[in-house]
């Protein structure tokens, strides 16, 4: 385990409107404030979009499970924000719910915003963490500055 001690910068309220693509409207606001590391917490709706639900089979590199849903779901999600090179990467999972079904993952690709979508946006400050690949696991993980 790796540990590092951070503080609470900036808080930023977002209300995502119908339409708008969830996870490029979060990077567009990161790159526009200059957020380089946050948490953030969402509710709202989603009308259509993807989720990966775990991988195939537990082995290394994982093969995502993708599911698709439409239609309208109810969702409530926890994320965080780093970046990786020149851009913020996102890694946000959401529980949607649509009367007695359930689907819970890693938001991907296009998430399309129904009604409304609301997000807090906990800044980080402190030293300078990013997300790297990491080749033996084939998915990008937090890398904390060396020797802190």
């Amino acid at each position: 385990m790796e540990v590092l001690e951070t503080r609470l910068g900036r808080l930023f309220l977002l209300k995502m409107a119908h339409g708008d693509d969830l996870l490029q409207e979060i990077s567009h606001f990161a790159a526009r404030h200059e957020v380089r590391a946050a948490w953030l917490f969402f509710l709202g709706a989603m009308k259509q979009g993807q989720l990966v639900s775990g991988p195939a089979v537990p082995e290394l590199p994982p093969q995502p499970v993708w599911q698709a849903f439409s239609q309208g779901w109810e969702i409530l999600g926890v994320g965080n924000l780093f970046w990786e090179g020149e851009a913020p990467k996102l890694h946000l999972h959401g529980a949607l719910g649509k009367g007695e079904a359930t689907l819970t993952g890693c938001l991907r690709g296009e998430n399309e915003v129904y009604l409304v979508a609301e997000i807090l946006v906990l800044e980080l400050t402190g030293p300078t963490v990013c997300r790297r690949l990491d080749p033996a696991l084939g998915v990008s993980l937090l890398a904390f500055p060396p020797g802190r």
